[in-house]
């Protein structure tokens, strides 16, 4: 009779599940994926939301039009009839950004139910329990509780996993094409406001012109104070970024790397830092805000000379004339180019409307059907089965 020699194939194999166990649950308690997941979301949802207002706005300048009327010669055309496809399709569009903006608020909820402390305490208890079983002689309780660790473990991370490989399609195909569509829907409506806002008679295109001129070195001036301010606290993060740098050179290797603890000076040097670069950004939004208005202002005032010289600007400003005088020539009024431009916003709404299903509704529900899958056949495994010895030619022999 052969003696079955011990393999140790049983005791790594728990030591191995025991670490990804813990290792499962540290993941759990840092939240490392959940600060991307956070990020992604809010974004989301304010890109989501300035979508929506963009929508809401376009729809209200439309909507004045509705009664205006173009006399072309003995015929008339309602600039209302006009853009009421496109109306309509703003409505669409604004009822699809509805249904986008509550799955991303769904999602948060979610998250903040699976990354709550208290979702994570039951987490941790069932994950200790499958340990504690693991090296236990008769492993009383394994298939249990490693049923309900699968199952939590999965709860906790799924949404996580789902929403970062969502960021990463989006990051590199959807996000870039919306702005670009989204920026043309601003500007469209952007065009029609002013359109309808603009003044008629030359007397008070003479006064806009002139409110304009006085505004524009307002504006250069507070651009340059804005400059200077930014030029200043990139100084200042650049010497900030240095001093952290220093301080953390300064410390053992082993606390460089701690991150349960950190050295308070070095936590208050990043603090800083964080506060000035928080600043920094602030001001180039400001700045960036107040570039945008000054090539408004000067959009504005190219246009009032031109229209005020008597040439015609765009097609907008043809249509202006028309309702300012309700009548007008083929040649004041060309109603291809009105149709292009018309055409080619249909076309960046319906991008636009491709593009929130896919990102918010389509590749969520694929990549959590991917995952579910794959947790299915994770579910179907028998840990107990895996840790038992294998089978080897000693052991068959063995009478």
């Amino acid at each position: 009779m052969t003696i079955p020699t011990r393999s140790s194939a049983p005791f790594n194999r728990r030591l191995f599940t025991a670490l990804l166990v813990a290792g499962l649950l540290a993941l759990a308690w840092l939240g490392a994926l959940d600060h991307y997941t956070y990020d992604y979301l809010k974004g989301s949802l304010l890109n989501a939301l300035a979508s929506y207002g963009v929508s809401r706005s376009l729809n209200a300048v439309i909507s004045m039009f509705s009664t205006s009327t173009i006399s072309i010669g003995v015929a008339s055309i309602s600039v209302g009839e006009l853009l009421d496809p496109l109306n309509d399709l703003i409505e669409r569009f604004s009822e699809l950004l509805t249904f986008a903006i509550g799955s991303i608020a769904i999602q948060k909820i979610l998250l903040t139910i699976v990354s709550s402390n208290l979702f994570n305490i039951i987490l941790s208890v069932f994950g200790i329990g499958l340990i504690i079983a693991l090296f236990r002689p008769t492993r009383p309780g394994l298939a249990i509780f490693s049923k309900l660790f699968l199952l939590t473990i999965f709860l906790r991370l799924c949404l996580s996993v789902m929403l970062l490989l969502n960021l990463a399609v989006d990051h590199t195909f959807i996000e870039p094409n919306i702005q670009a569509n989204q920026q043309k829907v601003e500007h469209l409506a952007s065009d029609l406001d002013e359109l309808n806002q603009m003044p008629q008679t030359p007397q008070a295109m003479q006064q806009a012109l002139a409110q304009l001129q006085q505004e524009r070195p307002t504006l250069v001036a507070r651009i340059q104070s804005r400059q200077s301010q930014l030029t200043s606290l990139q100084t200042q993060v650049s010497e900030q970024a240095e001093r952290v740098e220093h301080l953390r050179q300064q410390l053992p290797l082993w606390e460089r790397f701690n991150v349960f603890k950190q050295d308070k000076a070095l936590s208050e040097a990043k603090e800083t830092l964080q506060a000035l670069e928080t600043q920094m950004s602030q001001e180039e939004n400001a700045l960036n805000a107040l570039q945008e208005s000054l090539m408004t202002v000067d959009e504005r005032i190219a246009r009032y000379e031109r229209r005020l010289a008597g040439q015609s600007d765009s097609m907008l400003d043809s249509i202006n004339r028309g309702l300012s005088s309700f009548t007008a020539s083929i040649g004041e009024v060309d109603i291809f180019k009105i149709q292009a431009q018309l055409e080619a916003s249909v076309e960046n709404l319906l991008n636009l409307m491709m593009l929130y299903l896919l990102k918010t509704l389509l590749l969520p529900l694929l990549f959590m059907y991917l995952l579910i899958k794959g947790f299915q056949q994770i579910w179907q495994v028998n840990v107990a089965d895996w840790l038992k010895h294998p089978s080897t030619p000693e052991t068959k022999k063995a009478a």
